[in-house]
């Protein structure tokens, strides 16, 4: 295996991604393609942050809702059935 091939391309790839970010409208970008213990711990932890769903994020919120309830009834009905044929 061609351990220098790889890095280049890797490199290259990263390259390609970093560009992909910059233009979407980002000034800084850092690539750490091996990042150890120590340095990411360096970074430490973002606080978790809550807020109220956007109008288009409710509504994506509630029809999942809606589907997961209609698969929930619909394993419950497959359930309901097997025991019914399997016996108690």
């Amino acid at each position: 295996m061609d351990t220098e091939l790889l890095h280049k391309l890797s490199d290259e790839k990263w390259q390609h991604e970093t560009a992909k970010v910059k233009a979407e409208g980002h000034t800084w970008v850092h690539v750490i393609p091996r990042l150890d213990y120590a340095a990411r711990a360096e970074y430490g932890r973002v606080e978790t942050t809550y807020r109220a769903p956007t109008d288009e994020e409710a509504a994506a919120l509630a029809d999942l809702k809606g589907k997961r309830q209609a698969l929930a009834e619909a394993a419950e009905s497959i359930e309901d059935d097997e025991e019914g044929v399997c016996g108690p």
